[in-house]
């Protein structure tokens, strides 16, 4: 049975007219090379890759779920009241809790969005936790994606999720409820009734409803049967990614990691150590999956057309618990160095030297294999500007290379990357780079940001002097996104780990001469918050942040503005 809601809340999400202006845009500066990986230091003391024997390792999931037949859902208020009814007629050894009430706790449902304002309401602010595959179907093939055969190219993808009902009228997008659900809350039943009895049931109930709807063996159930009383297993273990500069498996830190079985499904962070916890026990083989949704709010977008964030389905495992390393044979190898990169600029580098945060929602795209003749990322913050429509036709016009536009316009990322990266320190410093551009944006906004990137377009890049088109923007803002990725790779206590130690600075080449920077830091003796501090938004050209520098820090000290001037002789100014 499926029935439509209706929507409940107007979405205040802002004009969407222009998103696919974006994109136009960001196809552009997806082909400027904001860092050059012919610039990037090869990487040092690689190890070798191995795949991993030991417990934990799986196949790599295909890029495409096949799904296949549709099962019986265990949980609908149907098959649980038959399950209970069954438990009670045919109770012996066990004593059964007469008194339970099996009623509709939560609803299955289904949301069809019908532009990008509602997709991207679910996605950033609804705070439901999305599955892009229907979830009482049989799985035929594991895959990181999945795509419905009657979809059409572009067309916004179904999400899925159950949700308790006392709190389905506060979703603000029309949904369709495909099933009724008693979903028990044995963490309730613990703490209401202290009773053997009562939770002893609750686990009996889910058991006896999963054989009566044969999604269980019966091996499966005898097994499970004996560890009802007392033992719940609550899934557990490891997410860990190989640093290749170190060789040292470190943990996947604060990335989500999910599991479900049918509608019921719980999710926890993993800590920096790659640990994570559920909050609720399974008695039954659960479905775990690694969701690239950082703690503190960014995510890593990479699969499923681009249209989710990414994650890495790892199988049907043992209630216990699931650990897995990912090595660079894996897809989700690329997604976790990334998501540690991010994790670790904005929670370790950011502190450590005083330097604002980039935004907390950020989105960070991989696009993967783009980096080797275009640049290996790019930071245009598209989530967070728009432009005016006669922007489409010009770039469209020069710049038709991505086939899938009504995929790529839902996500409007804020920072690309680009390359299919396979060792940890090119990843780091790419991320690094951007995520400094990131910052650089949350000081100095949107109109300073849109400067910054006309000049790019009109450039073809960076240019080739400080006469070019916005070109002060350009050099402004490429000197600290250079410099500053140049200090967190140099951070080893940041970092956690000292083999990123003595790495140069790159693109000491280029017209905007970063050379500056260095003898701002090392002669002058001016730490990266004061430099950052002085990268406001009146701060266009080489000579504005020379006089920012010296008003602020050189006023009444002559040998210090000497120092400075000295610093920017290496340009004409």
């Amino acid at each position: 049975m499926v029935e439509t809601v209706p929507l409940l809340i107007k979405l205040f999400l802002g004009e969407m007219r222009n998103i696919t202006v974006f994109w136009s845009l960001f196809c552009l500066i997806a082909f400027t090379q904001c860092k050059n990986d012919v610039d990037l230091l090869s990487e040092q003391s690689e190890f070798a890759d191995t795949k991993s024997a030991e417990l934990g390792s799986s196949a790599e999931p295909a890029d495409e779920m096949i799904l296949g037949r549709k099962l019986e859902n265990p949980y609908s208020v149907e098959n649980m009241t038959k399950a209970y009814d069954g438990l009670k007629k045919t109770a012996r050894s066990r004593s059964i809790d007469q008194n339970i009430v099996i009623k509709t706790t939560h609803l299955y449902i289904r949301f069809q969005p019908r532009d990008t304002a509602e997709y991207n309401y679910l996605i950033d602010r609804s705070g439901l936790s999305l599955f892009t595959y229907p979830l009482d179907y049989e799985t035929v093939q594991e895959g990181n994606c999945y795509k419905r055969a009657d979809a059409n190219d572009g067309e916004l993808p179904w999400l899925y999720t159950s949700v308790p009902v006392e709190s389905a009228d506060e979703i603000a997008v029309k949904y369709d409820i495909l099933e009724y659900c008693h979903i028990p809350d044995e963490a309730v039943a613990e703490a209401q009734h202290r009773s053997t009895a009562h939770t002893e049931t609750l686990a009996l109930l889910e058991l006896e409803s999963l054989r009566l709807t044969g999604n269980i063996t019966r091996a499966e159930y005898d097994e499970a049967i004996t560890l009802t009383r007392g033992k719940k297993k609550n899934p557990s273990g490891y997410i860990k990614v190989h640093n290749t500069s170190t060789g040292i498996l470190e943990g996947v830190k604060r990335v989500k990691v999910r599991v479900h079985n049918f509608v019921k499904w719980c999710e926890a962070y993993t800590d920096e150590n790659g640990y994570y916890q559920m909050s609720k026990s399974y008695r039954s083989n659960v479905h775990y999956a690694v969701i690239y949704e950082n703690h503190t709010g960014f995510k890593v977008w990479g699969n499923f057309a681009f249209l989710a964030p990414a994650n890495h389905n790892m199988n049907w495992h043992s209630p216990s618990g699931y650990s897995t390393n990912l090595y660079t044979n894996s897809r989700a190898w690329l997604w976790s160095t990334v998501n540690n990169a991010a994790y670790i600029y904005r929670e370790k580098m950011c502190p450590a030297f005083g330097i604002t945060k980039p935004a907390s929602d950020l989105r960070l795209w991989t696009t993967r294999g783009l980096g080797s003749s275009l640049g290996s990322g790019s930071a245009p913050m598209a989530k967070r500007l728009s432009l005016e429509a006669a922007v489409l036709t010009k770039f469209l016009s020069k710049f038709s290379v991505f086939a899938n536009v009504g995929y790529i316009v839902c996500v409007m990322p804020d920072v690309f990357i680009l390359k299919d990266f396979k060792g940890t320190k090119e990843c780091y410093s790419t991320v690094f780079h951007e995520m400094a551009h990131a910052s650089h944006f949350a000081k100095v906004g949107k109109e300073y940001w849109l400067n910054y990137i006309w000049g790019i377009i009109n450039n073809g890049g960076y240019g080739n002097s400080a006469n070019g088109t916005k070109a002060g923007y350009i050099g402004v803002g490429e000197m600290w996104g250079y410099y500053f990725g140049y200090k967190c790779m140099n951070n080893a206590h940041a970092l956690g780990f000292t083999q990123f130690n003595s790495v140069g600075l790159e693109g000491t080449n280029y017209w905007f001469k970063l050379q500056i920077m260095k003898d701002l830091d090392e002669k002058c003796g001016l730490s990266p918050k004061q430099i950052y501090d002085c990268l406001s938004s009146d701060v266009t050209n080489h000579t504005q942040f020379k006089n920012k520098l010296i008003s602020k820090y050189a006023s009444n000290n002559t040998a210090l503005q000497r120092k400075i001037n000295a610093a920017f002789s290496y340009i004409n100014l």
